[in-house]
């Protein structure tokens, strides 16, 4: 970004360890969807409630999702 003319002013590394490696494994076990979208049933409400508080918990100085803020 810097080479674009780009100046960086925060960086974020975001989604370990709940995001990578656990549930991109846990995806891949299940056929790439861990949780089907649109699906009502009771199982997959309380999978997504979990998964929401879960990334609460990943580390915001390691992983492999980037969140930069920058200006030009």
């Amino acid at each position: 970004m810097e080479h674009a003319g780009f100046t960086i002013e925060k960086v974020i590394e975001w989604g370990f360890p709940f995001v990578s490696p656990l549930y991109r494994t846990f995806a891949e076990f299940f056929g790439g969807h861990a949780i089907k979208v649109g699906e009502r049933r009771r199982l997959d409400r309380f999978l997504s409630a979990f998964l929401y508080q879960l990334y609460r918990l990943n580390s915001s100085r390691h992983g492999d999702v980037l969140m930069i803020l920058a200006r030009r």
